[in-house]
């Protein structure tokens, strides 16, 4: 009995993994405008396209879940459990280096970089290319190891940029939870100065981590220090995209605000009421994540709402992107909701690739038979390093 049992197992887990595998209508695609005489921005189309035509990943997407991840909310949860195994793993090992950036305003600690140090790293030559990673909304060094160790494999030193609030306390009564453009261009010149070798960067934002990339780029156009980037799972309009998160998706909404509140304002909440007392009584009031994206804004500098989404939504910055970038959407993502995905933007505008998959959930693209890789950060990967090959950089026009 044990033993039909045991065919009769295996024959059920064969048959799904088959039935997942080949039977299964791909309906991913890539979307990008072709080079045309009349697009300002050909010079950056005609990257895209050389990048997309010799890069198999991305000319065929094709992204398959294991058999028995069958729908969004279990591939969250087996990255979730990957990502803290590996953040609690690479914590023992210590394989994470941090230095401190100076601010603006001359505070020390504040700014944080956190560099992989591991021996594939140590091995890398000194013009080994530089992948700069703008982590998730809570998301920092530690919790980004599983990104920095699958670049590292392949050739690449790795930097992740720390927002104010979530490596280390606060040190100023400041901080924006979507991150801040100023704030990256202090990190990356430090990098490039600590690493003036290096032959090509890549730039990678990971949900939250992928608004602040846009705003960076966008804003310090042609002088942003970065040859191609990498954009997973945005959400576009960030006025928008949350406004009705709390009622489509409330767990996940109230998973993140905690998260949030904890990490950006309980931990720091000293400091922060000696600031403005209110504004943190609002912070901790707030219902939603869109309420506390309201509530953080007097300290993130800016004076008023209008201010601050003029400042820090992507979505007034795209357009001054002057480099290759490569985007990244599911539409089975609970966070970032398809609703909310620009197709119009890689369509009409040259030099942005868009990857639309039907699977993927919120950034976790689980991939193997057993879960173990990551089809996100691979795909991601291959993009960087086709337009390294290809010579794509900064275009100017």
């Amino acid at each position: 009995m044990y033993t039909l049992l045991k065919y009769a197992s295996a024959a059920v887990i064969a048959a799904a993994y088959v039935e997942r595998h080949h039977f299964r209508h791909n309906k991913d695609r890539s979307i990008y405008c072709p080079p045309t005489d009349t697009d300002p921005r050909k010079p950056l189309a005609q990257h895209i396209q050389a990048i997309v035509e010799r890069t198999p990943s991305l000319l065929f997407p094709n992204y398959t879940p294991p058999f028995w991840i069958f729908n969004s909310w279990i591939n969250l949860i087996v990255f979730i459990v990957k990502q803290r195994f590996s953040t609690y793993n690479d914590r023992r090992q210590q394989i994470l280096h941090r230095e401190y950036v100076a601010t603006d305003e001359n505070a020390t600690a504040t700014l944080s970089i956190d560099y992989l140090n591991d021996k594939t790293t140590q091995l890398l030559p000194s013009d080994a290319p530089l992948l700069l990673i703008l982590p998730t909304i809570t998301g920092s060094g530690p919790s980004h190891t599983y990104v920095m160790k699958m670049a590292a494999q392949r050739g690449w030193r790795t930097a992740c940029l720390n927002r104010r609030g979530l490596a280390d306390s606060l040190t100023t009564p400041r901080f924006n939870v979507m991150g801040d453009q100023d704030d990256t261009v202090l990190q990356v010149n430090c990098i490039k100065q600590k690493y003036p070798e290096s032959k090509y960067t890549g730039m990678m934002g990971l949900s939250a981590g992928s608004g602040l990339l846009v705003t960076y780029l966008g804003s310090t156009g042609k002088n942003c220090g970065v040859d191609a980037a990498t954009c997973l799972c945005p959400a576009y309009d960030i006025n928008q995209a949350f406004k009705t998160f709390r009622d489509a998706y409330p767990y996940v909404d109230q998973f993140l605000l905690k998260d949030v509140q904890k990490k950006f304002i309980l931990q720091n909440e000293t400091l922060l009421r000696s600031f403005n007392n209110d504004a943190v009584n609002d912070c901790c009031k707030a219902s939603s994540v869109d309420g506390i994206l309201r509530a953080q804004i007097p300290f993130t500098g800016s004076c008023n709402e209008k201010e601050f989404f003029i400042r820090s939504n992507p979505m007034e910055y795209v357009f001054g992107i002057r480099c290759p970038v490569m985007i990244v959407n599911s539409e089975d993502d609970m966070v970032c909701v398809p609703e909310n995905i620009r197709e119009d933007i890689a369509q009409e505008n040259g030099g942005v690739l868009l990857v639309r998959t039907e699977e993927g959930s919120h950034i976790a693209y689980s991939e193997g038979m057993f879960g173990s890789g990551n089809y996100l950060i691979r795909i991601s990967l291959d993009f960087l390093e086709s337009a390294m090959a290809v010579g794509a950089t900064v275009e100017d026009f």
